[in-house]
């Protein structure tokens, strides 16, 4: 195995963090990595501890943004600045077991697979219920597969997306995959990315590897990236995410677009977004593609709203979305 892997961690205010999470990086058992650490304009000391870092390995790249872009568009910077022929995410709070990246990187070969999924061992940093709980429903993801090659089509699409974990750490990608499909972050500074990355993912129809490997050790925190960045979690950052994948299946998936939008929508962990969906459209005046998108996806909607939403809908949503589009 000598492929170049590239671990892009975008790094904002980590300094309680960042050494863990590198020294982790640092003692990989395969060795021929790109680490490329992206500071998006941390106010801490972040940055001085990348640049002492830094000294100690010379296979770690720092990259600096010029303003405060958010996770997903500094994900996106580490994509575009890739040399690697794959690529693992890597949250600055997080630690990288040992053997983890040769470990997918031998799976990652066998099959000439797009993206090596793991599981991730999530654990909290205080005593909190709610923590608790999603770090227990996020550890057990996936620990039924051992080792199962899984191409993705229209007849397991909601497998697929019921299954599998919609975060993009803990998963090894083909860089020529992502290349290939155009497939990046929105670029909005909201939460909620890995929803959408992950619906742009699935309409490639790529070919996975399910191992049941722990691949990374996932922190929970309340003072995680996205709260040191002003934002607050709300329902309409996963609408925008939802809405970008849209857009950019009906533009860079043409060719099979309506099934796979069918399937997202006849599935139950996106289902629950149709109508706060809808509402968003209703609520925005600007972004005349959605409308465009909204127009193609009313078949579908009649299909699974039931019959008291659909009243509901005609009634109350669409008046208001004409007159707005008039």
């Amino acid at each position: 195995m000598h492929e170049l892997v590239t671990i892009i961690i975008p790094c904002y205010n980590v300094e309680k963090y960042i050494e863990e999470c590198l020294v982790s990086v640092f003692n990989q058992t395969y060795t021929n990595l790109e680490i490329l650490c992206i500071n998006d304009c941390s106010t801490d000391s972040t940055l001085q501890k990348l640049e002492q870092l830094k000294s100690a390995d010379n296979r770690m790249r720092i990259i600096n943004n010029e303003k405060n872009l958010g996770l997903a568009r500094t994900r996106n910077r580490g994509i575009h600045e890739t040399k690697g022929d794959y690529l693992y995410f890597l949250d600055s709070d997080d630690i990288l077991p040992q053997n983890t990246i040769e470990k997918m990187l031998s799976y990652a070969q066998e099959e000439n697979i797009d993206i090596v999924v793991g599981r991730l061992q999530a654990f909290t940093e205080e005593e909190n219920k709610r923590f608790n709980r999603r770090a227990a429903s996020m550890t057990n993801a996936l620990s039924r597969f051992n080792k199962e090659v899984f191409q993705v089509s229209y007849e397991n699409g909601i497998k697929f997306l019921s299954d599998i974990p919609c975060i993009a750490c803990s998963k090894l990608y083909k860089t020529s995959f992502l290349a290939k499909n155009n497939l990046l972050f929105i670029e909005d500074k909201i939460t909620h990315e890995d929803n959408g990355f992950f619906l742009k993912i699935f309409s490639a129809l790529p070919k996975l590897y399910l191992i049941n490997d722990i691949c990374l050790k996932y922190r929970i925190r309340a003072n995680s990236i996205t709260a040191n960045n002003g934002m607050k979690t709300n329902k309409s950052d996963k609408v925008k995410a939802i809405t970008d994948a849209i857009n950019y299946i009906q533009t860079e998936q043409k060719e099979h677009a309506k099934e796979i939008l069918k399937i997202i929508h006849e599935s139950k962990e996106y289902n629950p977004y149709i109508l706060k969906w809808y509402q968003y459209l209703i609520n925005i005046t600007k972004h005349t593609k959605e409308y465009k998108i909204s127009v193609f996806m009313i078949p579908v909607y009649k299909k699974k709203i039931n019959r008291k939403n659909i009243c509901i809908y005609y009634f109350l949503g669409l008046p208001l979305w004409f007159k707005k589009c008039a």
